[in-house]
């Protein structure tokens, strides 16, 4: 279920490759005033990376949903799963913490692909990149550095799994990042976030002519007013 907020409007999409899928997107009600985005990709497919998700939700959701800090919070994800899990499955995962009152996000990356943000008054196209900070349950030690940005007005921040950049078409094309990122700034201005995505997906249908997804893709769209 999308969170309803005053100034803020989502979409969401998620479409698992098999019955059992590894990617994860979430929303976190950290406290009145702190909103949580989460959006997470388990190496592999089927059942195995579908319970490791499983636990990574439960871990967030359950115990560290209170957390107003993105890389404490994936940190601690890490050590539990690291310990506790005998697994050669990491997790790539981003999580942004949205300060409602003034729009500033505090953000952190596990190695997970950066969202884009845009402010289309000005065509302003940004990566969310992190300085540090690789895939989660392959070291005990993982360093996440957080950072931070405005979300501006008119502007929408985009996140996304690579089974999305990663879909090819039937010449065994990629539509790749800087291609998703041409569609956002072309169809984004004048359109919502639920017309932005939906927009995004007949882009990638007709890009893909036919063609079938490997990997589960995720694409989630925060739209600041």
């Amino acid at each position: 279920q999308l969170p309803e907020i005053a100034g803020l409007n989502f979409f969401s999409e998620y479409q698992p490759s098999s019955k059992a899928g590894g990617d994860y997107y979430d929303f976190i009600q950290v406290d009145p005033d702190h909103l949580g985005v989460l959006v997470a990709d388990v190496s592999g497919h089927g059942t195995p990376a579908a319970v490791i998700m499983a636990m990574k939700r439960i871990l967030l959701r359950s115990f560290l949903a209170h957390i107003r800090s993105p890389g404490e919070t994936l940190g601690k994800i890490n050590r539990i799963l690291f310990k506790n899990l005998r697994s050669r499955h990491f997790i790539t995962a981003f999580y942004g913490v949205i300060h409602l009152p003034t729009r500033r996000m505090k953000y952190a990356s596990a190695g997970h692909n950066p969202p884009l943000l845009i402010h289309y008054p000005s065509g302003d196209l940004r990566e969310l990149w992190a300085d540090k900070g690789f895939p989660l349950m392959i070291s005990l030690e993982n360093e996440m550095v957080e950072h931070e940005v405005d979300l501006l007005p008119d502007s929408k921040l985009i996140l996304y799994t690579d089974g999305l950049t990663e879909a090819r078409n039937p010449e065994g094309e990629a539509i790749g990042s800087k291609r998703l990122a041409s569609w956002l700034l072309e169809f984004g201005q004048g359109r919502d976030a639920r017309q932005l995505g939906e927009k995004i997906l007949d882009e990638v249908k007709q890009f893909m002519d036919g063609t079938h997804f490997t990997d589960d893709y995720t694409l989630v769209i925060v739209e600041i007013e």
